[in-house]
């Protein structure tokens, strides 16, 4: 392409001037086959072996679904067996005549369609009129669908690229692909990269990062394999995002969750891995590509090409990195661990902790998670079956549903939803975050910009023993309730974290309160109040007298500890299980178990005097069992509150968790409170201390 260098960036001089490489060029050149196809017969046999099988399979089975195109075609050109070709080329005609795939997003890799790759990888070996009938069909797109609109800021027109540079330079609409490859070109390069790097700038973003990383790589990757351009280390979300994969990973190498739309990010990480590694260098990440690849269960038969592609055994490997913590001050997400141990039984506390634009409407600002090895100790909430169901919208992505800070003003109007049969309801009142301010996004450009402004992590340090994270997600709340809202979050390596939410609240009877949710039932350490329900099954429960919270799962305990400096002010609520049925309500369902309880009278999601179940359009029993389809996704069933006393408009609510095996002896703490600091005092059963003070006021945390 034309190209000349104005302000830093590089704009196209002249449309429909561009200089492709012949086909196959998007993902593939035909310089790369001789290699691929050795890798086929040598290194990758057993990878190749898994996508002709597949292949061979869906053959057998008569299927011409789009998404299984670039599978034949991939294994046509490392074979060049004609009946791959013959049959590819059949059910490539298939599908555009249909209208599968044109104007769509696409399910290759990155979304690039199955038809654009087949087209591309086969163009050399089918017939003219074969050309002319899957050509036709592009230019419709490229031609007659001219991008306009404000689009998603991770979708940068992407349905028109794929066509465009598959057709250009084949004689039927070269000036149509130009001019809709200009408009994805230049919404790549001007808007689509600052956008990822505005809140991804290390790699990180929320729940759709697999697919956003998926289309970054892609787009990249093809501006290469296409064009000769290579844009693949300008960007650093694509830089980075090893990075931030990396630090994801528990101790049992299952991502933790995220807030965000999924929850566990859309993603495969033997890809993304062996592709990070390979294209930067990175011995930590092609450590975690050599297990991911090596352990077939992580990844399946329509992943495998892609792993020809781009998985490389050869490059150096190192297990450990130099840094038990990750931050993006971008996306507001951090990860920290006390350990890089990967090993079977790994015991690794592992937490996350985000305030940041979140792209996907979460309501989750100051939240965090713990886990310890495999054990889900303090989680994030819900779990996603549809965007219209009445679990998303009234719980699922609400404060509520997070480890944050609730402040309940009765008056307050969050708005309404349709759901699954286009009723609209109101969103129930939880006491939760508001929407973003889009105006205010762009005062604190680049923290947030077209995201909006929701708050954001104003200090992170990781001194070794002891990591800090103050965090203001006072514009999440509305100006009607809250003055302020500051967590800060401190982690005492390796099993210890001490958390300080600073509150004022503009009227003193506002109900406020600091959530923690958990899949199994706590125990407490005083007498219960039953507010609702069964305490043999499930409800809502107080106590004016609990102090202690123990939380277990597996081989872990949590151990929570509710510190104020009035041991009579304030109390626990305890919300969960079911009622119902009869029996307790689990959250680990097996499959032999029969549907028991009845969600309308259970409380594992409950807000404002009704439970937002998950499963609200249809609950039958795959649906419960498939809340734990992966493991670091689980959903909960309980949630203490800590509720603070009224009073006052200035509170300040301190917590102290305690992580380590089931059954081990906890912690003592008491908090020390004079004009200047509170001060967390915590003993150890050995007697050794730990001392975490804050400072009163505005201030930092002292020492920090």
């Amino acid at each position: 392409m034309l190209l000349i260098a104005l302000a830093g960036l590089l704009l196209p001089l002249v449309a429909d001037a561009y200089s492709v490489r012949p086909h196959p060029r998007i993902l593939i050149t035909e310089e790369m086959l001789p290699e691929l196809r050795q890798r086929c017969q040598t290194t990758h046999a057993s990878i190749f072996a898994e996508v002709q099988s597949l292949a061979d399979e869906r053959i057998a089975d008569g299927r011409r679904d789009s998404r299984y195109l670039s599978h034949y075609a991939f294994v046509y050109l490392m074979t060049q067996d004609p009946a791959y070709l013959d049959y590819t080329v059949d059910a490539l005609i298939y599908n555009v005549n249909a209208g599968y795939e044109i104007r769509d997003e696409g399910t290759g890799p990155g979304r690039i369609s199955s038809c654009v790759l087949a087209y591309d990888w086969l163009y050399n070996d089918m017939t003219p009129s074969e050309r002319d009938q899957v050509a036709s069909r592009f230019v419709d797109t490229v031609e007659n669908d001219v991008p306009s609109g404000n689009r998603y800021a991770w979708l940068p027109d992407d349905d028109y690229w794929h066509y465009a540079l598959a057709i250009y330079g084949d004689g039927v609409a070269d000036a149509a692909a130009a001019s809709g490859f200009q408009v994805s070109y230049d919404q790549f390069l001007n808007r689509f990269v600052p956008a990822m790097d505005e809140v991804g700038t290390y790699g990180s973003i929320d729940g759709y990062g697999g697919k956003r990383t998926a289309f970054m790589m892609c787009f990249a990757e093809a501006l290469y394999t296409a064009l000769g351009e290579d844009h693949r280390g300008d960007c650093s979300f694509i830089r980075y995002s090893g990075d931030f994969w990396m630090h994801r990973l528990r101790g049992d190498r299952h991502l933790i969750r995220s807030p965000g739309k999924w929850n566990m990010a859309d993603t495969s990480l033997p890809i993304y891995f062996s592709y990070f590694a390979d294209r930067f260098d990175n011995p930590f990440w092609q450590h975690q590509a050599n297990h991911f690849v090596n352990e077939t269960d992580d990844w399946g038969r329509m992943d495998a090409w892609q792993l020809v592609l781009w998985y490389d055994p050869s490059n150096p490997s190192q297990a450990v990195p130099d840094t038990l913590s990750y931050s993006c001050t971008g996306s507001g997400m951090t990860y920290m661990r006390d350990e890089w141990d990967f090993s079977p039984g790994s015991n690794t506390v592992h937490a996350g902790f985000f305030c940041g634009p979140d792209l996907v409407g979460s309501r989750s600002q100051n939240h965090f998670v713990i886990a310890r090895g495999e054990d889900n100790l303090l989680i994030d909430s819900g779990l996603r079956y549809s965007d219209i169901d009445d679990h998303y919208n009234p719980y699922y992505i609400r404060a509520i549903a997070h480890n944050t800070v609730l402040i309940y003003d009765p008056n307050e109007d969050f708005g309404d939803y349709q759901n699954h049969l286009y009723r609209t309801h109101d969103v129930p009142n939880d006491g939760g975050q508001t929407d973003s301010d889009d105006d205010l996004g762009w005062v604190h450009y680049p923290h947030s910009g077209t995201f909006g402004w929701r708050g954001e992590i104003e200090i992170f340090r990781d001194m070794g023993d002891r990591l800090y994270i103050k965090a203001d997600a006072t514009p999440a709340y509305h100006e009607n309730k809250a003055g302020k809202v500051v967590r800060e979050f401190v982690y005492i390596r390796p099993d210890l974290f001490v958390v300080r939410d600073q509150v004022i609240r503009t009227n003193p009877t506002f109900t406020t309160k600091a959530a923690f949710h958990m899949i199994d039932r706590p125990l407490v350490d005083g007498p219960l109040d039953v507010i609702h329900g069964s305490l043999a099954t499930g409800g809502i429960f107080e106590s004016a007298a609990a102090r202690e919270v123990i939380v277990r799962r597996g081989d872990s305990q949590c151990q929570i500890l509710f510190l104020s400096p009035d041991e009579t002010a304030g109390k626990l609520r305890i919300v969960g299980g079911g009622n119902a049925s009869g029996e307790p309500w689990k959250q680990n369902w097996e499959s032999a178990h029969d549907l028991t309880y009845d969600p309308s009278t259970s409380y594992e999601f409950w807000v404002d005097d009704r439970n937002w179940v998950s499963c609200s359009q249809y609950c039958e029993q795959d649906h419960i069992v498939g809340r734990n389809e992966f493991p670091g996704n689980e959903a909960g069933d309980w949630r203490i509150e800590i509720v603070a006393p009224d009073g006052e408009t200035e509170l300040s609510i301190i917590t102290v968790v305690k992580v380590g095996p089931d059954g081990e002896y906890g912690v003592d703490a008491e908090l020390i409170r004079n004009v200047t600091a509170e001060t967390v005092v915590v003993t150890r059963d050995d007697g050794s201390q730990v001392t975490v003070p804050f400072a009163r006021g505005d201030g930092q945390g002292m020492n920090y």
